[in-house]
């Protein structure tokens, strides 16, 4: 790609990268933030070449996400300061993975982007996804977090108006 001085890198993330919404997935976040860093600090050794770098964060999207977790989803001994919390939250995402977008959601948004002469460098992918960074863009930190805790223990889930 230097030599041609020309191509496109995707890096795909998530929204767990941009905002830390979900407890007991820490180190899923710790990941996708880093997946973050890493494609920000890369656009900028890239740009000179131009090489474009972007990056796809997808929220919920259908697939077994749910059952892969299920050494945490199981964890809940009665003795646990963590058990309620622990089965509040995997109702609520249960209740956001009913309203998740298809993989072929993000495959799609990857073909336009590459497709595009001038991509973004940014592509959330879902309802979800717009609308959690919507509301992130409005509220303070300490407000963030309220909102997140409540939406991701609410049987409701988070895309709320």
């Amino acid at each position: 790609m230097r030599k041609l001085r020309s191509g496109t890198i995707v890096n795909i993330s998530s929204l767990g990268g941009r905002i830390g919404l979900m407890p007991f997935l820490t180190a899923y976040h710790v990941s996708k933030f880093a997946v973050e860093g890493f494609t920000e600090s890369l656009r900028q050794e890239l740009t000179e070449f131009n090489i474009d770098v972007i990056w796809i964060e997808p929220g919920a999207i259908r697939s077994s996400f749910i059952d892969n977790s299920k050494s945490a989803k199981n964890y809940n001994p009665q003795d646990s300061p963590y058990s309620k919390m622990i089965q509040k939250v995997f109702e609520g995402f249960e209740s956001v993975m009913g309203d998740s977008s298809s993989p072929r959601d993000v495959a799609e948004t990857i073909l336009n982007a590459v497709n595009t002469p001038t991509p973004n460098v940014r592509y959330p992918v879902g309802k979800d996804a717009e609308y959690a960074l919507k509301v992130r863009a409005k509220l303070s930190d300490k407000e963030m977090e309220k909102w997140a805790r409540e939406s991701y223990m609410d049987k409701e889930g988070f895309i709320r108006e």
